[in-house]
C-alpha cells in the first residue's frame, strides 16, 4: 500500500520558526519590489529550513511564474499540493501551471480535483475544458465549455480548432469572472443600485473590498456604489514615477474603499471582454484597457515597433479590455520557434516574450509604422487582432 502524501508539519521549533519568519518576510518585501531573484533565494532557504511548511512553496511558485518559468513553478506547486492535498486553491494553481507547460494530463487531473474540492468555483471549468480538448476528450470538453457559458468554444472544439496553435481565448479569460451579468430591468437612473435596478449587457462590475482596489478609465466609469473613493492614478515606469504631479492627462482613476465599481463600453454596440489573470505577466495596448481589479501591479511602457503606449500588468486579478472575444486570436509561442507578425496587429501578450524588428523580411516600414514586421521569441501567448489594425 502506498504511503499517504506528507502533510504540513506541526509548528517548527522556536529558533527555526523565527528564522523562517524572517526569510518569508524578506521574500515578501523583495516580491513587492519585484526583486524576484532575491525573493527566490530567500524562499529556497526557507524551504530548506522547514521543508514541510507550505507557505514558502506557495510564494516560491508565484515568484517563478512572475519570471516566466512555468515548469519550475509547477514543481513548487506540486510540493505544495503534496502537503495540502485537500486545498482547492493549491490544486487549481498546480493545474494552471501544468496547463502553461502543456502537460494536459496533469492539468486535467488537478483541475478535476480542484472542482471536487470546491465545486462552486467556476474559474476551473474553462481551463479544464481546454485540457480535455487537448487530450481528445471532445464530448467532455464541449459539455464543460457549455457549462462555463462559452458556447463559441464548444463549437470551436467540435470543429477541432483546439488542436492548432491558436489558443481559445477562454483558456485565458471568461467574461463571467468579472461579476457582470446580463440583466433586464429599470434604467441606471433608478435610485437603486445597478445590481438591483438591472443593467445592460455591456456593463461589468468590479467588487472593491478593504484590501483591494481597481483602476478604471474615466470615460468607461459608469457609477460606483458603497463607500468607494476616486482619485487620480499615478502612472509608473520601472523604477520611477512617470507623472508625479501632472494630472492634466489622467488615463486611469484609482477606486478604493468598499463597494462596487460599474464599468461599461465607450463605443455603442460593443461589449467589453474580461481577461482573467492568474499569476501571469501580461502586456496590453493601453488604449484598449478599460480597467482592472485585484492583486495586480502595473507599469507603463511602449509597444515594440510602433511605440504605442503599453501597460505591463502582473499578478492575479481581472482586466477589462475594449475588444470582443471574436476580435482576437491567441497564438502560443514556444522557445523552439520564432514567430513574426505586423506590429499593428499586436494587441498584447502573456508571458516572457522578446521582440525585435525583422529587417530581413523586406516588408518593414521605415520607422514606427503599423506595418513594421516584428519577430518574437520566448515562451508565452500572443494576442493578435483578427480583423485589421489593433489600434
Amino acid at each position: 500500500m502506498s504511503a499517504a502524501p506528507p502533510r504540513a508539519s506541526p509548528n517548527p521549533p522556536a529558533d527555526v520558526s523565527t528564522a523562517l519568519g524572517s526569510r518569508l518576510e524578506r521574500a515578501g518585501a523583495f516580491y513587492q519590489e519585484r526583486r524576484l531573484p532575491e525573493a527566490e533565494r530567500e524562499l529556497e532557504a526557507a524551504v530548506e529550513l522547514a521543508p514541510d511548511d507550505p507557505r514558502a512553496y506557495r510564494l516560491l511558485a508565484r515568484v517563478r511564474l512572475r519570471q516566466g518559468r512555468a515548469g519550475d513553478a509547477r514543481d513548487a506547486y506540486a510540493k505544495l499540493a503534496q502537503r495540502l492535498p485537500d486545498d482547492a486553491q493549491a490544486r487549481f494553481d498546480l493545474g494552471l501551471a501544468a496547463l502553461k507547460i502543456e502537460d494536459f494530463a496533469q492539468a486535467a487531473a488537478e483541475l478535476e480535483a480542484a472542482l471536487r474540492l470546491r465545486p462552486e468555483d467556476a474559474r476551473a471549468e474553462p481551463y479544464l475544458a481546454y485540457a480535455w480538448a487537448r487530450l481528445g476528450r471532445t464530448s467532455a470538453a464541449i459539455a464543460a465549455f457549455e457549462r462555463a457559458g462559452a458556447s463559441e468554444l464548444a463549437a470551436a472544439t467540435l470543429a477541432g480548432a483546439t488542436t492548432s496553435r491558436e489558443v481559445p481565448i477562454a483558456t485565458l479569460a471568461a467574461d463571467r469572472l468579472m461579476g457582470g451579468s446580463p440583466l433586464a430591468g429599470s434604467p441606471l437612473a433608478s435610485p437603486k443600485s445597478p445590481a438591483e435596478a438591472g443593467v445592460e449587457r455591456d456593463l461589468f462590475r468590479f467588487v472593491i473590498e478593504a484590501d483591494s482596489e481597481a483602476h478604471v478609465v474615466p470615460s468607461a466609469l459608469v457609477t460606483t456604489t458603497g463607500d468607494v473613493t476616486l482619485s487620480h492614478a499615478v502612472r509608473r515606469r520601472p523604477g520611477r514615477i512617470a507623472e508625479p504631479n501632472d494630472t492634466s492627462q489622467v488615463r486611469f482613476m484609482r477606486c478604493h474603499g468598499q463597494g462596487e465599481v460599474w464599468v461599461g463600453a465607450r463605443r455603442a454596440g460593443t461589449r467589453p471582454f474580461g481577461l482573467g489573470i492568474e499569476e501571469d505577466v501580461v502586456f496590453l495596448r493601453e488604449a484598449r484597457v478599460l480597467g482592472w481589479a485585484g492583486a495586480l501591479t502595473w507599469e507603463v511602457g511602449t509597444l515594440p515597433g510602433s511605440g504605442a503606449a503599453l501597460l505591463h500588468l502582473s499578478g492575479r486579478g481581472r482586466v477589462l479590455v475594449d475588444w470582443a472575444a471574436t476580435d482576437i486570436i491567441a497564438v502560443r509561442v514556444s522557445p523552439a520557434q520564432k514567430t513574426k507578425l505586423i506590429d499593428g496587429r499586436l494587441l498584447g501578450w502573456l508571458g516572457q516574450l522578446v521582440f525585435t524588428q525583422d529587417d530581413t523580411s523586406g516588408a518593414a516600414a521605415s520607422s514606427g509604422g503599423s506595418g513594421t514586421v516584428i519577430a518574437c521569441e520566448g515562451e508565452g501567448v500572443l494576442l493578435i487582432a483578427r480583423h485589421g489594425d489593433a489600434q
